[in-house]
């Protein structure tokens, strides 16, 4: 029977392929009913209805494509049959509904279908066949193929795999019966979409010269994309037609202008300019100074040649290029003798660190005092934390803009030095406090690029 049927498939297919006019095949959108078909209902269990193994099938189905590849189907059918011993006749009707799914929306449609429906005896229902009641519901997978011969026409074979539920009063529960549905159908479509157009241009797909076209874009009569300035993108999606010869194009159509200076690509010599630059006709920065800080983001155009500058290439103090540079400055204050008491001499240094935390406002900074190697240890780890704090209160005395929680204090006695303790010379250097970056990201862009 299996090969019965399969062969009986093929020669479907091929008929609909030799007969079938060009272009015929299912519509977006459209509607199919096969009002007539034919097929045979197999019980494929031993346990049945209790009728006969195999009996005809007549009934119509009507699917409706909501989308390209899926559909709904609702289906009727009739199955005449009797009971195994030929003495009684049954009539036993299908009423159900379907999912499909389409494969393929050529000239050759094969699918996939699943549903559920119920199946009623109208006739013999006085006595029918043993456990099986008046109506029982169903559920079917199943799947087949269509060929269209035509615009509207098409033939098609269908199989599907029909379970049904029933109970037998000499076991206990329900009992799953399977049964094997195949039919023929002709079948015609209506409504749905224009003739086939697969790139959408307009221009159906028999007289198309070009099926691939992209979406949007204007066609000659043979369907072919036209591109009016030359530049690789079509008309309908040159959303700037008119481009010059040679000019560097984004996807659109339109000129790039990379950098946003004025100069477009392919013209611009300096396609990465930064934002906000003065540039010249070839679209290069300006740096009128030659201080490496191009004009429109230096904020003092007339620098001096050499001169230490900032991220905003304005001249500054060497004191604040070092704290800036090195993210820590060395101060040699001057004490009073054996105490922390700041030197007048000293206090124009502190105060030009002062000036720079205030210019600086997001840095906070470590205050570390460092003595000579004369004395205890103890005592000059004291006499550092000292020095250190009074170097500190200075600062936040006099300098209110530094609050006091950006600047820490802590001595570290004579146990960093930067000098031999045995000259006059080394253990001066020892004797000196540091100022100390915490946060260096606060210093990140405070210096332009080094070269």
């Amino acid at each position: 029977m299996k090969r019965n049927f399969a062969l009986f498939l093929s020669l479907v297919v091929m008929l609909g392929l030799f007969t079938a006019p060009a272009y015929s095949e299912l519509r977006v959108r459209s509607q199919n009913l096969a009002p007539t078909f034919g097929g045979m209902f197999w019980d494929m269990t031993d346990k049945g209805f209790l009728v006969e193994s195999k009996s005809p099938y007549l009934g119509a189905r009507y699917t409706a494509y909501l989308i390209e590849r899926f559909g709904l189907q609702a289906n009727f059918g009739i199955i005449p049959s009797a009971n195994a011993e030929n003495t009684k006749d049954y009539m036993f009707m299908m009423l159900g509904g379907d999912a499909i799914v389409n494969f393929a929306t050529g000239t050759v449609v094969p699918y996939a279908l699943a549903g559920a429906g119920f199946m009623r005896n109208l006739k013999g229902k006085e006595d029918p066949p043993e456990g099986l009641p008046v109506s029982d519901p169903y559920y079917e997978l199943g799947g087949g193929i269509k060929v269209f011969v035509g615009e509207t026409v098409w033939l098609g074979v269908d199989a599907r795999d029909v379970f049904l539920r029933y109970e037998l009063e000499e076991r206990a529960g329900k009992e799953t019966l399977q049964n094997l549905l195949g039919t023929v159908e002709i079948g015609f479509q209506w409504g749905g979409g224009p003739p086939p157009d697969v790139d959408m241009d307009g221009v159906p797909d028999k007289e198309d010269n070009c099926p691939d076209t992209p979406t949007g874009a204007l066609v000659d009569l043979h369907g072919c994309p036209i591109d009016g300035d030359g530049d690789g993108v079509y008309d309908g999606l040159d959303k700037c037609a008119g481009t010059p010869a040679g000019a560097t194009i984004d996807k659109t159509g339109c000129p790039k202008d990379s950098d946003s200076d004025g100069v477009l690509d392919g013209v611009d010599k300096c396609p990465g300019t930064p934002a906000g630059v003065a540039i010249d006709k070839t679209g290069c920065p300006k740096d009128s100074d030659r201080d490496g800080i191009f004009d429109g983001l230096d904020k003092c155009p007339d620098t001096p040649a050499g001169a230490r500058i900032d991220a905003m290439g304005c001249e500054i103090p060497e004191l604040e290029y070092e704290f800036l540079s090195k993210e820590k400055v060395e101060l040699h204050i001057n004490f009073k003798s054996g105490s922390a008491i700041i030197m007048e001499d000293s206090k124009p240094e502190l105060n030009n660190i002062g000036a720079i935390l205030t210019k600086w406002s997001e840095v906070r900074v470590e205050i570390a005092g460092h003595t000579d190697a004369q004395g205890s240890d103890e005592a000059n780890m004291k006499l550092s934390q000292k020095r250190a704090e009074s170097v500190r209160l200075y600062l936040v005395e006099n300098f209110k803009e530094v609050g006091s929680d950006r600047l820490i204090a802590k001595g570290y006695g004579e146990s960093q030095p930067v000098a031999p303790n045995d000259t006059k010379e080394g253990m001066a250097k020892n004797r000196r406090v540091e100022v100390k970056v915490l946060n260096p990201e606060a210093l990140k862009k405070a210096l332009p690029p080094q070269k």
